[in-house]
């Protein structure tokens, strides 16, 4: 704090006057990123990776297989018919490519804030951990939902009489289980990425 004399003293020799405090103005922001912020950068871009190779793997997924039809009676070839089996057929994975895209999508604009620093400076600093819970629970529940239809493929459920069909189609069934993969580690990296933005906020 600096001190200004705004009064002389006698004949015009210096006084002790008023003292009126001068205040510096405030430090501009930082512009260099810390180590956490950097760390944040990077797995908010292996979430985006990673959603937008799950939504692509996931949406091409698909195989077709020749089913052979015999006569019960005489065991004659009767008729051949080629099954398809789509991703896009089953709700689970259509969710699932859904909430994958909109991951990629705010997985790429937050990053662009983020290398921008521009967190501050928009006010939404404190915003982020809130969205990346929003991030969080939709990844989890996609991943969930297309688990539980993928488990059902590769070992059925006698119970329900649903029978498995990923021995028929294997190249299908182990596309989405990369995509489900692939997922679940950018899922890990949110999850993360809450943890560093928990600590961030607590030591401002």
């Amino acid at each position: 704090m600096d001190v200004e004399m705004n009064k002389p003293g006698p004949n015009g020799t210096p006084g002790a006057g008023f003292a009126t405090p001068a205040y510096a103005a405030p430090p501009p922001p930082s512009t260099t990123s810390t180590p956490t912020q950097t760390l944040g950068i990077v797995l908010r871009a292996v979430a985006v990776a990673l959603t937008l190779i799950s939504a692509i793997v996931m949406g091409i997924a698909k195989e077709t297989v020749i089913v052979n039809l015999y006569d019960t009676t005489t065991g004659e070839l009767v008729d051949t018919v080629s099954v398809p089996a789509k991703s896009v057929q089953y709700s689970a994975y259509v969710y699932f490519i859904a909430a994958n895209v909109i991951v990629f999508a705010y997985s790429s604009l937050s990053m662009a804030v983020s290398i921008g620093r521009r967190t501050t400076a928009l006010g939404i600093s404190t915003l982020l951990p809130i969205l990346d819970v929003v991030m969080v629970a939709l990844l989890f529940s996609c991943n969930g939902a297309t688990a539980a239809i993928t488990l059902v493929a590769e070992k059925g459920n006698d119970n329900a009489g649903w029978g498995k069909f990923c021995n028929a189609y294997n190249n299908y069934c182990g596309r989405v289980t990369a995509a489900l993969v692939l997922s679940m580690i950018a899922a890990v990296a949110y999850v993360k990425l809450l943890i560093f933005s928990i600590i961030s906020l607590q030591k401002r």
